[in-house]
């Protein structure tokens, strides 16, 4: 049987402290949950129990079913798509009318059947996990309450949905806002961009979420403070989950600690390469752990690099938007020279056009004044010679004046006036 991954809960208080394994056996996947100390046995016992009134409140799903072996529970690995997927698709195109109809039927997928809803009532379950709230009496609530039904527990396959790893299964009536608060928030956890494209806040004023969000992180503390070793009871949820993240997800001193556990593995081969058989089976043993922690390592490090695919992916559509801008500025910058240019191939031909009349006029105007110059020449040269004419005229007036004849004639004249 080979060990393909682990995870394990010591973080946890004693009575939840198990470890899940995914290991492969004659070619089938297996997931094994155990016992990591005894106390941590009923736990695994309620979530056996748990299967089969999942199977009846949430008929939609396949429950993946428990097969107890020894102190273990042993399911049938499901090798689908995540729903977590759906969503980093819808956050990828920036859909945010998309994300939120994804997470209406998400929300019908958490509320299970008509049967599972009831009226909430207080329980002593209730005060242990989630502490004494006020002012919830006759909520809508679920009498079913499946606290890991998140979008990486919900595998998408040949059009069904499984619910796998339903560790913590309360059959006791816990609020629907509750349950709705507490998977969307996880949702939002896993990438910030959640929050960019559809605000959190809004988005609980839109499914209509009445409790106060201050009793909702209140619950969830409570329970936190439950599940995981805190001394300090006025920790809060997000100081209790840095607590949780730095135990489970230093990754820097976890693959330093592996080094140093190759190293002295390395060490162990060589005192070993000369002794007997016992000795080579003993470090086999220590190699195949070494390999399940490496994988370990990988698969927790593999949520950071989901997140940063997400991100990468904002940052590519972010360029591509930019890119798109700056397409359209240098089409629109195109256009404008392409008219100006236009614009100054009309004003070169009316001018051009401007110019060549002014040039015929020009020529006109120097025809018809070369002309007006001819006339006056020629009528100068016209009263030249009336005035000679004239002059002779005068003198020929005068000499016949002169004359004797005209003399008698001007005598002659008078008479006959006279007369």
């Amino acid at each position: 049987m080979k060990t393909l991954f682990v995870k394990r809960n010591d973080e946890y208080c004693n009575r939840y402290q198990i470890q899940t394994k995914i290991v492969e056996n004659n070619g089938k996947k297996y997931a094994i949950k155990s016992p990591l100390v005894q106390q941590a046995i009923p736990h695994l016992e309620q979530m056996f129990k748990a299967q089969e009134d999942l199977k009846k409140y949430y008929s939609h799903l396949k429950i993946v079913e428990a097969v107890k072996k020894g102190e273990e529970l042993w399911f049938d690995f499901i090798d689908g798509e995540p729903l977590i997927k759906h969503f980093y698709r819808i956050l990828m195109k920036k859909d945010s009318q998309g994300l939120f109809d994804l997470i209406t039927k998400y929300i019908g997928i958490i509320k299970g059947d008509n049967s599972n809803k009831c009226s909430f009532y207080m329980t002593p379950e209730f005060q242990f996990y989630f502490g004494d709230i006020q002012g919830v009496e006759n909520l809508p609530a679920l009498q079913l309450a499946p606290l890991d039904i998140t979008c990486n527990n919900l595998i998408m396959k040949d059009k069904d949905i499984y619910f796998i790893d339903y560790e913590w299964c309360f059959q006791f009536p816990v609020p629907i806002d509750f349950m709705i608060f507490r998977c969307i928030s996880h949702l939002y956890g896993l990438s910030p961009e959640f929050d960019t494209l559809l605000p959190l806040n809004s988005l609980f004023k839109e499914l209509n979420i009445t409790m106060k969000l201050s009793d909702l992180e209140k619950m969830w503390n409570h329970f936190y403070q439950k599940l995981i070793k805190v001394t300090d009871e006025d920790k809060s949820y997000f100081d209790i989950m840095k607590l949780y993240a730095k135990k489970s997800y230093d990754y820097a001193s976890m693959l330093e600690n592996a080094r140093i556990q190759v190293t002295r593995a390395s060490e162990y081969i060589e005192a070993y390469k000369k002794s007997t058989e016992d000795g080579f089976a003993q470090k086999d043993a220590y190699i195949l752990q070494l390999k399940s922690d490496v994988q370990y390592l990988k698969q927790q490090m593999l949520s950071g690099f989901n997140e940063k695919d997400a991100y990468i992916g904002k940052l590519e559509a972010d360029i591509s938007f930019v890119q798109n801008q700056m397409q359209y500025g240098f089409e629109t910058k195109d256009i404008y020279i392409k008219k100006l240019e236009t614009d100054v191939n009309y004003v070169q031909n009316q001018l051009e056009c401007t110019v060549h009349i002014y040039e015929k006029e020009k020529a006109d105007l120097q025809s018809e004044l070369q002309q007006i110059k001819n006339e006056l020449s020629e009528t100068k040269e016209h009263l030249e010679e009336s005035q000679v004419l004239s002059s002779k005229l005068q003198c020929e007036i005068t000499a016949i004046k002169e004359s004797t004849v005209w003399k008698i004639a001007k005598h002659f004249y008078k008479r006959q006036s006279t007369n």
